[in-house]
This record gives C-alpha cells, structure tokens and sequence, in this order.
C-alpha cells in the first residue's frame, strides 16, 4: 500500500482539481507557519504576554529533551491556531493561558512518568475535546506522583534529565527568556577537592545526593574542569555572580554544602513547583 503521506502529498499536487490546493491554503500552511514559530520562538501576538511566553518556552524545552512529551506539540499547535484564528469565536488568550497551564503539568508528568504511547496520544485527544471548555489536568494521583519522584530521581545522572531540570529550574525562575544556560553539580560527580572528601567522605553518602534535584543548579556558562571541582567557598562566587538564576544565588547564602544543605534547597525547589502549577 501506499505511504499515506507520500499519497497526501501527491494528491495535495493534484492538477485535476482546486481542492488539495484550497486544503492546503486553508489548514496545512497556517498550521506550518505557527509550528514554525512556535519552535523558533517567534510569536509577536505573545511579545508583551509573559505568562504565555514562559509556558511555551518551558514546553519547547521538554518537548526538545523528552521523548515522552513530543505528542504535546500536536497539541500546542491546536491551541495557538485555534487562538491565533480570524472565526470571532476563537480561543481568548485567557482561556489558552489555562490551557497551557495545564498541559505544562501533564507534560511534566508524562516527562516523569513515560506512559506508553499510546496512553498519551488517548490522553492529549481527550485535552482536545476539553480545550473550549474546563482544561483537563491532571489527577491528585498523577501530582503525588511529581512531587513524590521529583526529590528521589536522579535527574543529574544523564543528559536528557540534565535538560529536564534545565527547563524546569529556568521555568522555576520565570525567565521565558531566550538564554543560555549550563545545569551544574554543587557537589561534583568528580571530589578532587579536599573540601568535598570531608563533606561527603563516602562513595555511599556523594552518590545519594550527587545527581538529586537540590544538587543542581543553572548557571550562565559551563564551568571548566577546575571551577566544577572547587570548594563550595569557591564555588559561591561564581554562584552569587548569577544574576539572572535567583535560585542559583540562593546557593550561593549556605554556609556550607552538605546532605542538609542539599535537601534544604530541594524542598526550595519542590516547593516552587508547588505554587506554579498548584500541586
């Protein structure tokens, strides 16, 4: 049988009739022009809306990192084209901002969680059907789930958990900004330093907390070899310096970095997330 999409892509060619080329017009090319600017972050209807723009820059971010988020993309593009359309009963900006509240939360647990495929296309469909009236989110199961595995994940073992808790500290920080930041181990993965064999003398002890979510945190550029690897007295200069990441400067008031330390700035962040999306 025929590629479906090859054999859409004909008959959008078709020279026998209007009708491919009015589809493709009417649906296919305004569809392809908000995708584009939504993955280039270029939306000027959204310039002076903060809160629009810090929920799609955190959903870019997830969605480019988590292969368990990608299908929320289908469901921006509804809603932005249902929000950007000339019917006068398009979506207000208020009602995609509840949206978009919501689909932040049900990212965040699918990122978590990893249902199956098939579980998330059922669940981003019934969103949809939704979307017009009360945004469906999340179950108070589904938010025990985050706020219980968020503390416990180590997040800061691979490079995709790396990027998820880059875009959740930067949406943490409400940024929505287009920056550039590195996500870096207070304690290293690598304890050269004298202070670090003291504060954490055994294996044991650094990798329960190494790669934990209080453990980490955003900075403007990627550390050299020898700044990772500083004392913490060290390390709170460069920290303080973090103008734009106030949880970073945060660190940065501890007298010292130590399992305390670490789940004392976890809390901070759960309890961030707590109040943004009402967990």
């Amino acid at each position: 049988s025929r590629d479906p999409v090859q054999a859409l892509d004909m008959w959008l060619r078709s020279t026998q009739t209007n009708t491919g080329r009015e589809f493709f017009e009417q649906h296919v090319h305004p569809a392809c022009i908000i995708l584009g600017r939504f993955r280039t972050d270029n939306m000027p209807f959204l310039k002076n809306n903060r809160s629009l723009s810090t929920r799609l820059s955190f959903l870019r971010k997830l969605i480019q990192c988590n292969s368990s988020v990608k299908e929320a993309e289908m469901v921006i593009l509804e809603l932005l084209s249902r929000a950007t359309s000339k019917d006068k009963n398009r979506m207000s900006l208020s009602k995609l901002d509840d949206n978009l509240h919501a689909v932040e939360m049900t990212a965040l647990w699918m990122a978590l969680a990893k249902p199956s495929v098939m579980q998330r296309y059922n669940r981003w469909f019934d969103f949809l059907n939704n979307a017009d009236e009360i945004p469906l989110e999340i179950s108070e199961e589904e938010k025990f789930f985050i706020k219980n595995e968020l503390p416990i994940m180590n997040l800061g073992a691979t490079a995709s958990g790396k990027k998820l808790v880059g875009a959740l500290l930067d949406r943490l920080q409400n940024s929505g900004k287009k920056s550039d930041f590195e996500v870096e181990h207070v304690l290293p993965v690598k304890r050269h330093n004298k202070y670090w064999k003291e504060a954490f003398p055994t294996s044991i002890e650094r990798e329960q907390y190494m790669h934990k979510l209080g453990n980490l945190v955003l900075v403007s550029k990627k550390a050299t070899m020898r700044e990772s690897n500083q004392s913490f007295d060290d390390k709170k200069k460069r920290y303080k310096s973090e103008s734009q990441w106030q949880l970073t400067q945060t660190v940065a008031s501890s007298s010292k970095w130590d399992e305390t330390a670490i789940l004392k700035q976890q809390y901070v962040y759960i309890a961030i997330i707590n109040d943004t999306w009402g967990l």
